[in-house]
C-alpha cells in the first residue's frame, strides 16, 4: 500500500512537472553613452533597471527594461559625486546606494572641474 501511494505521487509529480519548461533569457546588448566609459559596477531593481556608474568620468547611467541603450541617469558630480565605485539598488528602502571617491589623482593631469578635487601634475 505505501509503494502503491509513493507511485502515484511519482505518477502525479510528472504530470505537474510534464508541463514546466526551463525559462531560457533572450541575449540583449546595451550600449553605454560615450558619456560612460568604464562602467565599475552593475546593479539591477526588482522592477528590471540596470544601474552602472563611471569610474573615470563620475554619473550614473540607468538602462530600463527592454531599452537597448542606456542613458545618463545622474551627471558627473550631483550630489557631490566623483569616481563611481559601486552601485546597489535597494529595493526594500527604495534607494540606490552609490560609492564614489576622487580617482583624478590616478591619471589626470591639471585642474579638475570639482571644487575640492585633487589633481596630479606632471613636471
Amino acid at each position: 500500500m505505501f509503494t502503491t501511494r509513493i507511485m502515484k505521487g511519482m505518477a502525479f509529480l510528472a504530470v505537474v512537472c510534464s508541463g514546466i519548461t526551463p525559462a531560457t533569457a533572450r541575449k540583449t546588448t546595451i550600449t553605454l553613452p560615450p558619456s560612460a566609459p568604464f562602467p565599475e559596477s552593475l546593479t539591477a531593481s526588482e522592477t528590471g533597471v540596470l544601474y552602472t556608474g563611471s569610474m573615470t568620468h563620475g554619473g550614473i547611467a540607468r538602462a530600463t527594461p527592454g531599452s537597448s541603450e542606456a542613458e545618463i541617469w545622474l551627471q558627473p558630480g550631483v550630489f557631490d559625486t566623483r569616481s563611481i565605485f559601486g552601485v546597489l539598488a535597494d529595493d526594500a528602502r527604495e534607494l540606490l546606494w552609490v560609492c564614489s571617491n576622487d580617482a583624478s589623482v590616478w591619471a589626470l593631469k591639471g585642474r579638475t572641474m570639482f571644487q575640492g578635487s585633487l589633481s596630479k601634475v606632471s613636471t
